[in-house]
């Protein structure tokens, strides 16, 4: 059976109940580290606020909505997965 890990800053049911319903079994969460979600066929970023400018070297003017915490830790956990597992896909 696939399956998928959801990163979910928001513990948001939607995603697990849409994945499951197309045959995946799932876990979610907002994991440290990523080393036990290594063996998932899939990752799962849900996604959020628009993201900061901070992120790429620009000031945040106020022009959008950002949440510059959810921002860090998805960068965080998104290079966890990209330096220490297989290559795994990932969408969000």
């Amino acid at each position: 059976m696939r399956s998928v890990f959801i990163v979910d800053w928001d513990h948001d049911d939607r995603y697990a109940d849409m994945f499951t319903r197309h045959g995946y079994t799932t876990a979610s969460g907002v994991p440290k580290d990523v080393s036990e979600y290594l063996d998932y066929d899939l990752i799962c970023f849900t996604g959020g606020a628009d993201l900061s400018p901070i992120m790429y070297g620009q000031k945040n003017t106020g022009q959008s909505r950002c949440d510059e915490a959810r921002d860090r830790y998805e960068l965080s956990i998104l290079r966890q997965f990209l330096k220490r597992g297989p290559t795994i896909p990932m969408v969000g």
